[in-house]
């Protein structure tokens, strides 16, 4: 049988997109379990399931090693987004003047590749008005128009009419930043039930 008490780590965005659906979907099939969850950036994800901290974790590119699985369940890319009444959302990126960045801050190991080159790509000059190590405070602010938002797609267009993608326009440069969500446990843990969770969680992510 399963045991009744599995520990998650993820990072805020996906606990606030996928686990409502993960959980309800659980609460029916395997009634007897209790989920712990933990948010954090996804660097120390990985570490804390390598330590035995937890159970299984959902991380950005994910990597196996002797130690640890890693399934690559999703994609995601980064856009820039304004809220629709923001003053110059109409201009083209270029013609703006200067226009005020909110993006996430970088980790221990600065930001990952993916991140750079998409930073690298922005046509127009920008002022980091604001770090924050979470995307959902991130997007908060951009919706209210404080800021540009920085944000992964599946974080931005959760809701469609509440921001305005202002870059990329072309499907190359979106490449530039794609990435993916990524599923990893030890080798040496419960494999059923992380097949389990891995099931369901494709299931939720490509909803």
């Amino acid at each position: 049988g399963l045991k009744a008490r599995i520990s998650i780590g993820t990072y805020e965005s996906v606990a606030i997109n996928v686990l409502p659906r993960l959980l309800k979907k659980f609460r029916v099939l395997y009634p007897g379990i209790k989920m712990d969850l933990h948010t954090a950036r996804t660097d120390i994800l990985a570490r804390m399931v390598r330590k035995g901290e937890l159970d299984m974790a959902l991380t950005i590119n994910g990597e196996a090693d002797k130690m640890l699985y890693a399934t690559h369940l999703a994609t995601d890319e980064l856009g820039l987004y304004v809220s629709p009444d923001y003053p110059d959302a109409s201009l083209e990126l270029e013609k703006w003047e200067e226009w005020p960045l909110a993006t996430i801050s970088s980790g221990p190991d600065g930001w990952p590749a993916y991140y750079v080159r998409f930073m690298n790509s922005i046509p127009s000059k920008y002022r980091t008005v604001l770090n924050s190590d979470s995307f959902e405070t991130i997007r908060s602010l951009t919706a209210a128009g404080s800021a540009v938002g920085l944000l992964p797609v599946r974080v931005a267009e959760r809701r469609r009419e509440d921001l305005l993608k202002i870059w990329p326009k072309d499907e190359k440069i979106a490449k530039l930043s794609r990435h993916h969500i990524s599923f990893v446990t030890r080798r040496s843990g419960n494999s059923e039930l992380s097949n389990l969770f891995k099931t369901e969680l494709i299931d939720c992510l490509n909803f």
